[in-house]
């Protein structure tokens, strides 16, 4: 539960940091722009999608459901069942 707990904020620092690094990113772009380097443009585009990406799926971790089971405990499902009327 505690381990859990702390990896989940250190997922939601980490989205941050990406967060960073996209607005850097974009600010190269500009400047690339700004001298006409397409070599260069083209280079932090894949940069740009790469973090994108990763900052979304770690995005859509951080704002899964909070009370979650293991599909392969049956019992920690039912106890969820039970307890937790949002439960799905």
């Amino acid at each position: 539960m505690y381990k859990w707990l702390a990896v989940r904020r250190k997922l939601i620092k980490l989205k941050n940091v990406w967060k960073g690094r996209i607005r850097e990113t974009l600010v190269g772009m500009a400047s690339a722009k700004a001298e006409k380097k397409q070599y260069q443009i083209t280079y932090l585009r894949g940069y740009l999608r790469a973090y994108e990406e990763c900052r979304g799926e770690v995005r859509a971790l951080c704002h899964s459901p909070r009370w979650q089971a293991p599909d392969f405990d049956k019992g920690a499902r039912k106890f969820l069942e039970d307890k937790c009327p949002t439960f799905e």
